[in-house]
């Protein structure tokens, strides 16, 4: 990442990096179903079933989705826990709209700005474990804390062996 972005300040030495296993979006538009529809163009909509086929493969435990909610298609559960870090592109998010059933398959969302924060999470009311802002831009320690709180979350919300 330093080629590209000579700024950037890595994490810290202790600082765990072990549970992201990288960018997959590619992989995701090669997995059946290949399918796309009307103006969202070949290449863009992910199936929630090729995802489970990519978590598969790569051994997931959850994925942390950044996309426009209108290009992801959940043709099936997912197999693993799902946040979206989505943007909203309306004031208001319509009970029966696409965007509120969309909403509802995801276990949690972080949403890109605050007042879209507020309206996803008062229209999906208790129905997604958590609606929370999380900004494009964010200090080294909120992002540290907030990784940790995340970490504790999955591990929560991983079946427990037998």
């Amino acid at each position: 990442m330093k080629n590209f972005v000579p700024q950037i300040v890595p994490p810290p030495d202790n600082f765990a990096l072990s549970h992201i296993r990288g960018y997959v979006g590619n992989d995701l538009h090669e997995v059946p179903p290949k399918r796309s529809y009307g103006l969202y163009g070949e290449g863009k909509a992910m199936f929630v079933s090729a995802m489970n086929s990519v978590a598969s493969k790569y051994d997931f435990d959850a994925y942390i989705i950044l996309s426009d909610i209108v290009n992801i298609i959940p043709d099936v559960p997912s197999a693993v826990p799902t946040v979206g870090w989505i943007p909203l592109h309306t004031p208001t998010v319509s009970l029966g709209s696409v965007e509120y059933f969309s909403f509802l398959r995801f276990d949690a969302l972080a949403i890109l700005s605050p007042s879209s924060a507020n309206t996803v999470a008062a229209a999906v009311g208790e129905n997604i474990g958590k609606v929370q802002n999380v900004p494009h831009i964010i200090d080294r320690k909120t992002l540290e804390n907030w990784a940790s709180l995340g970490l504790k979350l999955l591990e929560e919300m991983a079946p427990s062996s037998a």
